[in-house]
């Protein structure tokens, strides 16, 4: 008597096989999946904690920074009348603070569009052309600071024109408000501007040596050599090359003053304040008008 023997269902079993080795693949790249999450939130929230920390240790160390100089153009009686750069050390860092009288920057509510175009052209990087446009919508904006007397029935666009007639600028932010005003453009002038010196032009003395080749209609080597002279604090300056309509300027005790620091990741943060040494009723020996928040500006090797 023989036996029937009944064979095995090889292909059930290896469908069976390759959907559970599917399910685990599945399974081993959701918990990859995960885990990779897992660790780049980590690692952004790392960054920011590191990023918070060197914004914050900059501040402390910038404030101080400053506070020394404010007390070293104080003891001068505020006769600082030229951009300079001072360094304190502080535990062994040091902490390079830039002096910059008013000035010394562009005051866009008092300006000349001829300043201002060059300000845009040279400083900015755009065309003529796109500076004139821009000049045009700024002179439109800053034209009137007084109040405009409009009929009860005049439409909201007349009221709108008049709006814009009378506003000027406060801070050098609104400068954003102008129609057709990118924000790269403010990010590369911002460091030029001001509302706050005492009148439309620029002493040479005083402006950072990135305005001064806007003040030299951007001829590189009329503003190199100027500087080289100005650096030397040699009084007989070639001024030949630099714009008439820009000197002169009135000077006052209005000083903005800018801290870098560089963090131990090697990122350079600036802390900027504006001070007012005349005197206050009080009997303070200074003011100070505005702290900014400490931002990154670039790399230690970009900067200082």
């Amino acid at each position: 008597m023989s036996v029937a023997v009944q064979p095995w269902p090889v292909r059930a079993t290896h469908r069976e096989s390759g959907m559970a080795l599917v399910a685990v693949m599945w399974m081993v790249a959701a918990l990859s999946l995960l885990v990779s999450s897992l660790i780049y939130a980590t690692r952004a929230e790392i960054r920011a904690v590191q990023q918070l920390r060197d914004a914050t240790d900059a501040t402390a160390l910038g404030d101080a920074a400053m506070q020394l100089a404010v007390f070293d153009l104080h003891r001068e009686q505020g006769e600082a009348h030229s951009w300079q750069r001072r360094a304190y050390r502080f535990d062994g860092r040091e902490v390079a603070v830039t002096v910059v009288p008013s000035a010394g920057l562009v005051n866009i509510n008092r300006a000349d569009t001829g300043l201002l175009t060059d300000l845009l052209v040279h400083a900015g990087g755009i065309t003529p052309q796109q500076a004139d446009r821009l000049v045009s919508e700024i002179s439109l904006r800053r034209k009137r600071s007084t109040p405009v007397a409009l009929p009860d029935d005049a439409d909201r666009q007349d009221v709108v024109q008049a709006a814009r007639r009378q506003s000027r600028f406060d801070v050098i932010e609104d400068l954003l408000e102008v129609p057709g005003f990118p924000l790269e453009l403010f990010d590369t002038i911002k460091d030029f501007i001001t509302v706050r010196s005492p009148g439309g032009a620029v002493d040479p003395q005083a402006a950072p040596p990135g305005l001064v080749g806007v003040l030299a209609a951007g001829d590189a080597g009329t503003a190199e050599r100027f500087l080289e002279r100005r650096d030397a604090d040699d009084p007989a300056k070639d001024m030949t090359g630099i714009k008439h309509t820009t000197r002169g300027a009135r000077r006052d005790k209005l000083y903005r003053l800018d801290a870098d620091v560089v963090t131990s990741s090697g990122v350079v943060y600036r802390r900027t304040g504006w001070v007012d040494l005349s005197g206050v009723a009080d009997g303070l020996p200074f003011r100070w008008l505005d702290l900014y928040p400490a931002r990154a500006v670039g790399t230690g090797s970009e900067q200082l």
